[in-house]
Order: C-alpha cells, then sequence, then structure tokens
C-alpha cells in the first residue's frame, strides 16, 4: 500500500509536553522526600542501604564474588527493576524476531512454490475460454531454460482438451449427485441429461485433459484408503478425476468407471481410459486451476493422466505448466537474471513466470515496516534495560564511594574494587540470562505455539544466533560498564570537592 509520511506540530508539542511533565514529576517527589530530612539525618543515609542491616555469620563473606552478590540485592527493589529492564526488552526483540522469522519469504516460497521458477499458460486458468488455445511454448524454448547456469531439472505438463463419451446409465450415479448440487432451482434431472445430449452431440461435453507430476499421485496413495496403482498409471491405462472437496465428492462416484476421451487436436485420437481416483483440492497442493473450455456443470473439472496416457491421445500436446529448478539458492539471482533475457525473446501473449527471487522481494519489502517498527520498539526496551543498569552502576559507585575509601585504609587495592564491580556486574548478566533461558523461552514456545494462526505457511524457527548474540552483548556490557564507571569516578578524592568555611 502506498504510504505519505507527514508531520504535524501537534505530535512535537504534546511530546514535549509529555516530556516535561515526566522529568518534573520524576524530580519533585524525591526533592520533596530529600526536604523533609535533616542535614545531620541526611548524614546516616549511605548507597541506598536498607533500613535493617542483617548480620552473616560465614567463613567466605570476605571473598569478592560473595561480597559481590550481597552488593547486587543490597537493595532487592533496584536489583528486581534492573533484571526487569534487561529481561523484558530482550524477550521482546526474540518474540518480535521469533514472529517475523516464521513468516519469512522462504517458508512462503517452500508452501506453495513447487518450482524455483515457473511459467505458467494463463489460457487454461480461465473459468470460461471458449476459443481455442494458442500455444505459448514451444520444445526450443524448454532447451533455453534447460542451457541457464544453475538449472538442475526443468519439468514440463501438458494438456489437451478432450471429449467425454457420453453414457448416462455409465455416469448415472456422477450426473445425479452433480445435478442435486447443481440444479436446485427446479430443472430436473431429465432436462440436464437432455442438454448434455445435445452438448455431446455438438462435440461439447467434456474438459481439460492434463499430466501430472507422479510425486503427487504416490503422496496420493500414502492419503487415501484406495491406493491408486502406479504401475497401470504410468503405462496409461488409468486417469485421475477432479476436483471433490470434503463436502461435495461426486468424482469419487467414478472411480472405477471407463471414460471414453477423444483429444481435440489436429491428431486426436480415442482412447478408453479406467478412473483410479478422484483428486481434493488439497491433494493438488498447488496455487494453480485449470478451468475450462466451456463450463458444462455435470463433468470433471479436469482429468490427469500419465505422459504414456497423454501419448495415447495425442503427440502434440500444449505445454502449459513448466517449472525450473536451481542447485542452491546461492545461484537464484542469476539464475533470474538469465531467465528474464530469455522471457524477453518471447513474444507478448497469455503466459505467466512466477520468480522466487521476486517473491522473497515482495516479502521483504511488505515486512521491513513491520520489522522496523517492531525491532525498534524491542531495541527501545532493551536501551532503556542497559541504561538503567548504567545508572544504577553509576550511582552505586557515587554513592559508595565512602564504603571504598574505607575498605582501600584496610588494605584493600583499587584493583580488587575493580574486580568486585565486575563480579557484580557479571551477576546482573549471568541472572539475566537464566531469566532468559528460563521465563523467556516459555515466552517463545507461547509465540510458537502461536504462529501456525498468523499463516499457514509460517513456520518458527528458534532464534539461536540472536539468544546467543544477545547474552554475549548482555555480558559484555555488564562485564564492563562497572569497571569503567569506577575508572572514571575514582579520580576524585572522597573530600576533594568539600571547601572548607572559613
Amino acid at each position: 500500500m502506498d504510504a505519505v509520511v507527514f508531520f504535524h506540530p501537534a505530535i512535537f508539542l504534546l511530546s514535549v509536553i509529555f516530556s516535561a511533565a515526566t522529568v518534573w514529576i520524576a524530580c519533585n517527589a524525591p526533592a520533596k522526600a530529600a526536604a523533609r530530612i535533616s542535614p545531620v539525618e541526611a548524614l546516616r543515609f549511605q548507597n541506598f542501604a536498607p533500613k535493617k542491616a542483617k548480620n552473616r555469620n560465614s567463613t567466605n563473606g570476605g571473598k569478592l564474588h560473595v561480597m559481590a552478590f550481597h552488593n547486587v540485592f543490597r537493595d532487592k527493589k533496584r536489583a528486581v527493576l534492573v533484571f526487569l529492564s534487561l529481561f523484558m526488552g530482550t524477550v521482546t526483540i526474540l518474540g518480535v524476531n521469533g514472529i517475523l522469522g516464521s513468516i519469512r519469504g522462504e517458508n512462503y516460497i517452500e508452501r506453495y512454490m513447487k518450482y524455483d521458477f515457473r511459467y505458467t499458460d494463463l489460457q487454461f486458468t480461465q473459468f470460461e475460454n471458449l476459443e481455442k488455445e494458442t500455444p505459448q511454448f514451444d520444445e526450443h524454448f524448454l532447451e533455453q531454460l534447460s542451457q541457464v547456469d544453475g538449472v538442475t531439472a526443468v519439468s514440463a505438463s501438458r494438456i489437451t482438451w478432450a471429449e467425454i463419451g457420453f453414457d448416462p446409465l455409465e455416469l448415472e450415479t456422477f450426473l445425479q449427485m452433480e445435478h442435486d448440487e447443481l440444479y436446485q432451482d427446479g430443472k430436473t434431472y431429465e432436462e440436464m441429461i437432455s442438454e448434455l445430449q445435445e452438448l455431446a452431440a455438438a462435440g461439447e461435453y467434456g474438459c481439460y485433459v492434463a499430466t501430472i507430476d507422479e510425486a503427487l499421485v504416490e503422496r496420493y496413495n500414502d492419503t487415501h484408503v484406495a491406493p491408486i496403482d502406479m504401475e497401470a498409471f504410468r503405462r496409461g491405462e488409468t486417469c485421475i478425476a477432479g476436483m471433490d472437496t470434503e463436502t461435495f465428492a461426486p468424482n469419487a462416484s467414478l472411480v472405477g468407471k471407463k471414460l471414453r476421451l477423444t483429444s481435440d487436436n489436429a491428431d486426436g485420437r480415442t482412447a478408453d481410459f479406467q478412473v483410479a481416483g478422484a483428486f481434493h483440492y488439497e491433494d493438488l497442493d498447488d496455487l494453480f486451476r485449470i478451468g475450462h473450455r466451456r463450463w458444462v456443470g455435470a463433468i470433471p473439472a479436469v482429468i490427469y493422466v500419465s505422459e504414456a496416457g497423454m501419448e495415447r491421445l495425442t503427440e502434440t500436446a500444449i505445454l502449459y505448466d513448466i517449472g525450473v529448478d536451481v542447485g542452491s539458492a546461492a545461484q537464484l539471482q542469476a539464475a533470474d537474471w538469465e531467465l528474464n533475457a530469455i522471457n524477453a525473446t518471447l513474444p507478448s501473449g497469455q503466459w505467466d513466470f512466477e520468480s522466487a527471487v521476486s517473491m522473497l522481494d515482495y516479502f521483504n519489502q511488505m515486512y521491513f515496516s513491520i520489522g522496523l517498527i517492531g525491532n525498534g520498539a524491542a531495541i527501545l526496551l532493551i536501551a532503556i534495560g542497559l541504561i538503567n543498569f548504567v545508572n544504577v552502576m553509576l550511582t552505586s559507585v557515587i554513592a559508595r564511594r565512602n564504603e571504598f575509601a574505607i575498605m582501600e585504609s584496610i588494605g584493600m587495592t583499587k584493583r580488587q574494587i575493580r574486580r568486585i564491580l565486575t563480579f557484580e556486574g557479571g551477576f546482573y548478566a549471568l541472572l539475566s540470562t537464566i531469566l532468559i533461558m528460563t521465563l523467556g523461552n516459555a515466552f517463545l514456545l507461547l509465540v510458537a505455539e502461536a504462529v501456525p494462526s498468523i499463516a499457514d505457511y509460517a513456520r518458527f524457527t528458534y532464534p539461536v544466533g540472536l539468544v546467543i548474540g544477545l547474552i554475549a552483548a548482555i555480558f559484555a556490557i555488564c562485564l564492563c560498564v562497572p569497571s569503567l564507571v569506577y575508572r572514571f569516578t575514582a579520580k576524585e578524592t572522597v573530600i576533594g570537592g568539600v571547601k572548607t568555611i572559613s
């Protein structure tokens, strides 16, 4: 959809007012609280320590990592705030990327695109196409496609229109079901039969007959109770009728019946086929739908045969569906360029070219704004968490300057103090990681369960790389910031800022 970016002064004015009100409230409340405390009493306040100090009896209380652990939870509310800030930002960015990663173009291509590149003759997709079809592709075109660098397979499906021998007795069950579904406005069964006989006399009772990939027939056998004899199908002795649905399946009544088909090509022949199965729409798992030359109504929508079956009808069947596959994803772009160059030599006509590259570009454009907004909000949250952590460490180091001075006076070195602060940052990172790997993974599990309801091609993939990268970034920041903060603040002495009043 087209989008227009615009700026309105009211937006900036409201932003300024909101920011000013937030800062005023944030500063006014602690200022009032501080004003109620006398200067003498304020001297007792140090490092945001809890009002009630706990005595601990321990043989390892003097170890640096133990001291650091207790310092982290010296103010539990502040510690919980830091953990939640880091956790929420990290989990949000994981959730956003988990959802966006599940609806990638690659998943759509795998679900809906049978080939990397596809050519289709649009004449055969029309609901009704009364004129005889003009071939859009030829054998020379197939040869050109096979010579493109990176192409590993070129598959072609052929089609012809064939008249079906009209036998009301042989087709009685099928015709009765079609009548009950199509003619609910009062037309009798006898009237429908009379109309169909007139069409048959004019040679217009028929449908398209097309070849089909054997893999789809094998999958049909895996999902249906009555399998199709693959050898008989390959020999061209049987055919498959379609299309049925879950609620309306007249073609199933044709299984076991014989159909006499006559191709209308110049070299068209007549051949008998036994109906071995009936396709449902979901059996094909393909967006390409074959239409009608003339919509007759009480007739199979399409009949599928093997290559050998098509040869029994005609040697000049029309190429209507061509699939091109390449060896690897890295070769897609180069193959797309070459195929488009070949397409430029084709005469304009009723054909369509479908490219995995174009589909990926479409998805990238479609989800760019969604990813930008979602990741932007997530990055903002995680940035707030990191800033909150930096702020906590900065205020903690400044407030504990007296404490550090006392520790130095009894023999602790600056290096040991930096190690304590580094341990504190490490505990923040470690506990945040534990939250991510437990509660965060539980949240991602909910995302994974919700993904299939977004789109039928969506497939959740756990963002391993992103999780490792975020955890590594959290550890790097949490381990480095405390030591850097202390390094900058340690340059000033505890009494450096005190002025003597004479």
